[in-house]
């Protein structure tokens, strides 16, 4: 089932997001936004 959905998986881009919607994202790509967790600590949950 997962090699499925990864297969199937595909890459989408925020433009019309915020074109449509007027959206402004706090870290618009998966790279800053994993970035901005690894920093704060967040990734750890509330168990750590």
């Amino acid at each position: 089932m997962a090699r499925s959905f990864y297969g199937e998986n595909k890459r989408v881009g925020n433009r019309r997001l915020a074109a449509d919607l007027g959206v402004k994202l706090a870290f618009p790509t998966y790279r800053e936004g994993i970035a901005a967790l690894w920093n704060d600590g967040s990734w750890r949950g509330s168990a750590g």
